[in-house]
C-alpha cells in the first residue's frame, strides 16, 4: 500500500510538471501569434471654432431668406431615439442633419422655433424624468442648454403649443413653415402650414457653406486621410476585409471621430467592382486589389474618401493601367471645378474622357463619339462623377442641373468597373457587343480584378479647387508608402 502511494506521488509529479511545461509551451506559442499592433495617436489638431456662434450665424442667414416684416415662424422637429426592430435596444443616436444645422443641439426629442420677424429662436426639450439621470446621466436644465448652446430662449416640449399661440396673435395672419407635412405642429389647424419652401430653402443654404464649417470639414478630412494612411500602411494579404474597417476606425478614434459618415466599403478582388459594398468579409489574397470607400464625420460634418491599391503593395502592368486611367480623369475633372460650371459639365466631360481612354487603351473597338452616343461607358462608369457634401455624405439630391457657387464642398469620383452584372451579358449582345474588346475584358472578369475609383473632397473656390483630402494617391506615392510597412 505504502508502496503503491509512492508511485502514485511520482507520477502524480510527473504529470505535474509535463503540464507546467506544455502550458509553457502554449502561452509561448500563443505570443508568437499574436500581432501587437502599435498604438495610434492623433497628430491633428481640432480647428479653433466656436460652434454655438457658427449656428447661431447660420439661423441668421437663414431667416435672411425670408422678406423683411414677414409674419411667421420656422418650426423643425429633431430626431428621436430609435430601437432596433421590436426590441429595446436603442441604435447609435445622430441628430437629423436640418437641425443640428441650425441649432447644433445633439440629444433627441427637440422641437426648434425661429420667429421671423423678431429673429428670436426658441428651443424645446423633453422634461426628463428624474430617474433619467440613474441610466443616461445628468439632466441639464433650460438654463444651462441656453448657455451652452447660445439658443436665448429654452423650454420643455409641454410649452410648446402655449408659447407659439403667444407668438402667432397678430392681427395679419401666421405662417408656420415646416419641412415636410410629417413635421408636428400643435393645435395644427390653427394656423397656415407652408410645407413647401423650407425644404429647399435649407438645401440652398447648406450648400455655400461659412468659413467656420469649412474649417470643421478640413479637419474631417484630415482625420479621415491619416486613417487611410495608416490602413494603406498596414493592408498587406491575409488580412480580412473587416480587418481593414477596424484599423480606418482606429484611426478616426484616436482622434474622437466615433461617427461614420456611411457604412465604410472595404471592397478585395472581385467585391471592389460592387459599387456600395459593405460585407467587408473577404480573405484578402496576393494579387488583390483593395478599394477602401470611407469617411468620418466631425460635429456633423462628413468627408467621403476613396483608395484603390494592390493589398500586396505593389501594381500589376493591368492594374497600373486602369488605376492611371481613373486618376487622369479625376485630375481633369478636378480642375475644371469652379464657380458657375454646372454639374452637368463636369458629368460629361468625365464620360468623355473616359471614353477617349476606353478606346486608346483598347477596352472598345469604337470610337470616341460612339462611345458617348451609344453610352458604352456606362458599362466601365456607371455613376455620377461626383456630388455634394456637408452634414450629409449626399448633401442635396441630384445635383445634375445645378451650377458651382464659391465655398461648396463637392466629391469627384470617376472609377472603371469590371463588373460581371454590366459587361458580362453585354459582350454578347447583339447590338452593340461588337463594340467591347472581349480579349481584353473578359480575362479582368475571370481573374476577379474587381474595379478601381478615386475620390477626394474638394472646396469650390474662384481662385481654384482646393482639395482637403490628402492619402498618397499616384501609384509611386502609393507603392512608397506601402513599402515602408
Amino acid at each position: 500500500m505504502v508502496a503503491t502511494q509512492n508511485v502514485l506521488a511520482i507520477y502524480s509529479s510527473f504529470v505535474t510538471v509535463l503540464l507546467l511545461v506544455s502550458v509553457s509551451m502554449f502561452a509561448t506559442d500563443i505570443e508568437k501569434k499574436i500581432v501587437y499592433e502599435p498604438s495610434i495617436d492623433c497628430v491633428y489638431s481640432p480647428p479653433d471654432v466656436s460652434l454655438p456662434e457658427m449656428h447661431s450665424e447660420i439661423r441668421q442667414l437663414l431667416l435672411d431668406e425670408f422678406p423683411t416684416g414677414t409674419q411667421g415662424a420656422i418650426l423643425m422637429n429633431g430626431a428621436f431615439v430609435t430601437t432596433r426592430y421590436d426590441t429595446d435596444v436603442e441604435q447609435v443616436f445622430r441628430q437629423e442633419s436640418n437641425f443640428l444645422y441650425v441649432t447644433g443641439y445633439d440629444q433627441p426629442n427637440a422641437t426648434v422655433v425661429m420667429d421671423i420677424n423678431t429673429r428670436k429662436t426658441i428651443l424645446f426639450i423633453p422634461d426628463r424624468p428624474e430617474d433619467y439621470a440613474i441610466w443616461n446621466g445628468n439632466i441639464e436644465s433650460p438654463a444651462q442648454i441656453s448657455e451652452k448652446y447660445l439658443i436665448p430662449e429654452v423650454y420643455y416640449q409641454w410649452e410648446l403649443s402655449t408659447i407659439l399661440q403667444n407668438l402667432a396673435s397678430t392681427p395679419n395672419g401666421y405662417t408656420i413653415y415646416v419641412m415636410n407635412e410629417h413635421t408636428e405642429v400643435p393645435d395644427k389647424e390653427q394656423y397656415t402650414i407652408n410645407d413647401s419652401e423650407l425644404q429647399e430653402m435649407l438645401y440652398n443654404a447648406r450648400e455655400v457653406k461659412t468659413h467656420s464649417e469649412l474649417e470643421l470639414m478640413r479637419y474631417a478630412a484630415s482625420v479621415s486621410s491619416g486613417a487611410h494612411e495608416i490602413v494603406m500602411n498596414y493592408t498587406k494579404p491575409g488580412l480580412y476585409e473587416y480587418n481593414i474597417e477596424g484599423r480606418f476606425l482606429d484611426g478616426c478614434f484616436a482622434c474622437g471621430l466615433t461617427i461614420q459618415s456611411y457604412i465604410p466599403i472595404c471592397a478585395s478582388g472581385n467585391n471592389s467592382a460592387i459599387l456600395h459594398y459593405v460585407s467587408n468579409d473577404r480573405l484578402m489574397k496576393d494579387g488583390d486589389l483593395l478599394l477602401i470607400d470611407a469617411g468620418a464625420e466631425y460635429n456633423g460634418y462628413g468627408t467621403d474618401i476613396t483608395r484603390t491599391y494592390p493589398v500586396n503593395g505593389v501594381f500589376t502592368d493591368i492594374q497600373r493601367e486602369v488605376y492611371n486611367m481613373v486618376l487622369e480623369v479625376q485630375t481633369r475633372v478636378i480642375n475644371r471645378v469652379y464657380p458657375d460650371v454646372s454639374w452637368k459639365t463636369l458629368q460629361d466631360y468625365s464620360e468623355e474622357y473616359t471614353c477617349d481612354l476606353l478606346v486608346a487603351f483598347g477596352y472598345l473597338n469604337s470610337t470616341s463619339q460612339e462611345c458617348i452616343d451609344y453610352r458604352l461607358y456606362t458599362y466601365f462608369f456607371p455613376h455620377t462623377v461626383g456630388h455634394y457634401i456637408g452634414l450629409d455624405v449626399h448633401d442635396r439630391f441630384d445635383p445634375r442641373f445645378r451650377y458651382l457657387k464659391e465655398r461648396n464642398v463637392i466629391t469627384v469620383e470617376p472609377g472603371i468597373y469590371f463588373n460581371e452584372a454590366l459587361l458580362g451579358p453585354i459582350l454578347s449582345d447583339a447590338v452593340i457587343g461588337h463594340f467591347f474588346v472581349a480579349s481584353k475584358i473578359q480575362p479582368l472578369l475571370d481573374s476577379q480584378f474587381g474595379g478601381v475609383r478615386i475620390e477626394d473632397v474638394v472646396i469650390v473656390w474662384e481662385n481654384g479647387p482646393e482639395v482637403i483630402s490628402f492619402p498618397p494617391k499616384s501609384v509611386f506615392a502609393i507603392e512608397n508608402h506601402m513599402s515602408t510597412q
